[in-house]
Formats: C-alpha cells, structure tokens, sequence
C-alpha cells in the first residue's frame, strides 16, 4: 500500500529577488578595482610569477634550472628558425635584445648598454695600439 503525494512543488527551485542595485554597484567597483591596476602592481604581479617559477624550476630540477631554462630559450630559438628563417630570427633575437636594453636604461639600469659601450671601447682601443 503505496501512498502517493504530490512532490510536483518539492522539485521546483525557488525564485530568489534578485536586487539588481546591489550586483549593479558590485560590477562597478570591480571595474573601478581593476582601473587601479598601476604599474607598480604589474611589477609586483611579474615578480611573483617569476619567483613561482624559478621556485618550481629548483624544486622540479635541483641543481639544473637554469640548464632547464636555456634548453627552453634554445628550443623556442630553434623553432623560430625553422618557422620563420635564421635571418628573420636573428633580426627578431636583435629587435628583443634592443628593446630589454632601452628598457634596462629606462629602469636606471642600463647594463646590456654598459656593456656594449666597454667592448666597443675595448676593441677599437686594442686596434690602435697595435
């Protein structure tokens, strides 16, 4: 002797109010959250993510990281030679280069300039005393 019921109202989701001000005002002060984002955050935000995976890099390959990170800087090299050409690549690898520097001499920092200046003084220095 099965009783039945009627469980048609049990499986109804209810109809919660939704106050539209309040997800309206949210959505606002998430976009006006992410319109703060300076430049100092973006540093902070890479410097994190650059100590994360050099943490990870030691962890995974104790004592080879950067082994490990050279072999994947050589690995994207060659398939930019083979996508696009060795001369093509050379003049991206030139173009990457020179942009890290102009940025290093923005940052206060300019060592890839620096260098550059001591072995062109060095080597036509060496010229003329020989």
């Amino acid at each position: 002797m099965a009783t039945q019921h009627d469980d048609s109202q049990s499986h109804k989701a209810p109809n919660p109010q939704v106050d539209t001000s309040t997800s309206a005002q949210s959505t606002q002060s998430a976009h006006s959250a992410s319109d703060d984002f300076t430049m100092e955050d973006a540093k902070q935000t890479a410097k994190k993510a650059a100590h994360k995976a050099t943490t990870w890099l030691d962890k995974t390959f104790p004592g080879k990281s950067n082994a490990i990170l050279f072999a994947f800087c050589g690995l994207l090299a060659a398939i930019a030679f083979i996508a696009i050409g060795f001369w093509r690549s050379l003049l991206l690898i030139i173009f990457v280069v020179a942009g890290y520097a102009f940025g290093q001499s923005l940052d206060g920092k300019p060592t890839i300039i620096n260098f550059v200046k001591r072995t062109l003084k060095d080597l036509f220095s060496s010229r003329n005393h020989r």
